[in-house]
């Protein structure tokens, strides 16, 4: 494998820099996205680029990540990751081809089936939110994601770019003369697999971060208002509450024609009252 070019790298560096001096926040938040993705990308590479090994768990991680991040905060987030990643991978060190792929397609449907229907503690299919309220967004979120993509990058390519990519070339397309050599298989699958894991969680979390909902305490108590998942004011019983976007039957999202009612419980100092809001909605 070849070194990090040069063309590559300033193009690395001037991405984040053009968000930051150019881009309105829209613009900056899909360049962050973009770096979010480009490092659980990283990780995948890890495994498929340079093992040969096709993961399908990679997205089940980020996703661990995410939760990791807003259940117990963000440097949680890779640990939480990686120890799934490694007892997945120590289980599965002698599987090659679909089959390694099968188990990992399996870690998948598994972590799936728990966010579904652990939902005291996920959510379930509503998610969590209330979460991002201590969590850093905009342009230092920004910095920090594109400052780790580089610098694992960076790294990435310097490492595989002399032995280390000459013994992983060998794993991929000649195992058996790898074997020969006295390369560990089983143990390269391991620690690459372990690191992409830990790489697509920190990812996870950085979307969770950028994606959370801050939900106001009166919007929080009606289920309907976390469905919809908007950040929400507080706003007294009896006045509208804008949507935004909309969306699901209850909002499906517009101005001018009808108004639909929500009851939601709404906790008063004096006592609890219950109050009606109604959303303008257009179709």
């Amino acid at each position: 494998m070849q070194a990090l070019g040069r063309f590559w790298l300033v193009v690395l560096l001037l991405s984040p820099v053009v968000a930051l001096v150019a881009l309105p926040p829209f613009g900056q938040r899909m360049v962050t996205l973009i770096g979010i993705y480009a490092l659980m990308g990283l990780g995948y590479q890890l495994v498929f680029g340079q093992l040969g090994a096709l993961n399908l768990a990679q997205g089940a991680l980020f996703g661990i990540g995410a939760y990791a991040a807003a259940l117990a905060g963000l440097p949680v987030a890779p640990l939480a990751a990686a120890i799934p990643a490694a007892l997945a991978a120590a289980l599965t060190l002698r599987l090659q081809s679909h089959y390694f792929a099968l188990a990992t397609l399996a870690l998948a449907s598994l972590v799936n089936l728990v966010a579904l229907h652990a939902e005291s503690l996920t959510g379930g299919a509503n998610g969590l939110a209330g979460f991002a309220a201590g969590m850093s967004r905009g342009p230092s979120l920004l910095v920090v994601v594109w400052a780790i993509l580089i610098a694992g990058v960076v790294l990435y390519a310097r490492l595989f770019a002399g032995t280390l990519g000459e013994r992983a070339r060998l794993l991929r397309e000649a195992p058996l003369v790898a074997a020969t050599l006295g390369i560990d298989a089983g143990r390269w699958r391991l620690v690459l697999f372990v690191l992409g894991g830990a790489l697509a969680g920190l990812a996870g979390a950085f979307s969770a971060a950028l994606s959370g909902v801050r939900r106001s305490i009166q919007a929080s108590r009606c289920w309907r208002c976390r469905s919809v998942g908007m950040n929400m004011a507080p706003t007294p019983p009896g006045q509208s509450v804008a949507l935004p976007g909309g969306g699901g039957a209850e909002c499906p999202g517009a101005t001018n024609s009808r108004s639909y009612p929500l009851t939601c419980p709404l906790s008063a100092q004096s006592g609890s009252t219950s109050g009606r809001y109604s959303t303008d909605a257009r179709r």
